[in-house]
């Protein structure tokens, strides 16, 4: 499978777990609801991307999104799966990034999420 470049951080280096979860510090230091969603195919005519459970309106701890971020990479490992962040005041998306590739090893533990 050809690598792909989607929405932001696609054009960097992989981003390590560590990274991620302090992205996701970030998002919420901010307010902003993360939340994980994945589609099994990248395709411009279908973006519909699959909710991994309910955005995580009451979470406080990135190690809480984190261990949810492992369990789709787990259930879903031929997906796309990226980490969302919802702005309640707004009523809209405002950040997005693919953290698992399907094409992608499995991550060691303190290492990158994709390859």
């Amino acid at each position: 499978m050809p690598s792909r470049r989607t929405e932001l951080f696609s054009y960097l280096p992989p981003l390590s777990d560590d990274q991620a979860a302090r992205q996701v510090r970030y998002m919420l230091d901010r307010q902003l609801m993360p939340g994980i969603e994945y589609t099994a195919r990248l395709d411009p005519s279908d973006d519909y991307w699959h909710f991994w459970k309910l955005p995580f309106f009451q979470v406080s701890d990135p190690a809480e999104v984190m261990a949810e971020l492992k369990a789709c990479r787990r259930d879903h490992p031929e997906a796309f799966i990226r980490l969302t962040g919802y702005d309640p005041q707004r009523q809209c998306q405002v950040v997005s990034f693919v953290l698992h590739r399907p094409d992608a090893p499995e991550p060691q533990e303190g290492s990158s999420c994709t390859s």
